[in-house]
């Protein structure tokens, strides 16, 4: 297994663990002041595409700006996966959390379903 996806699955592992976490936290949506992806400009940091205004992807979003101040990300809101990988394919977000199976459906090359 190359060094790639090996750091790709620990880094899959990491995010699913501290989104089980983060879930039994819960956060209203009047708490999101975070703009839709699609409204954000870009420039002033990098963009991060996380989830809906009441969901855990956004609450890590939060938690990763607190956390790696020194690279200044600005968390947005999507309506999810399929949404952040649109998203970060037409560069216009630098960074996108998604789920597993979407990304592994992407790298074999498969198209995810629609919702």
């Amino acid at each position: 297994m190359s060094s790639f996806r090996t750091a790709l699955m620990l880094m899959s592992f990491v995010t699913s663990l501290a989104m089980q976490c983060l879930s039994a936290i819960p956060v209203s949506a009047q708490e999101s002041l975070e703009p839709k992806c699609a409204e954000m400009p870009q420039g002033a940091g990098p963009r991060l595409a996380t989830g809906p205004a009441d969901g855990t992807y956004l609450r890590f979003g939060r938690y990763l700006r607190q956390a790696a101040k020194e690279l200044d990300l600005r968390p947005c809101r999507t309506e999810g996966s399929l949404e952040n990988l649109s998203l970060l394919s037409q560069s216009k977000v630098e960074y996108a959390i998604v789920q597993g199976d979407m990304v592994h459906k992407g790298w074999e090359g498969k198209k995810p379903l629609s919702t």
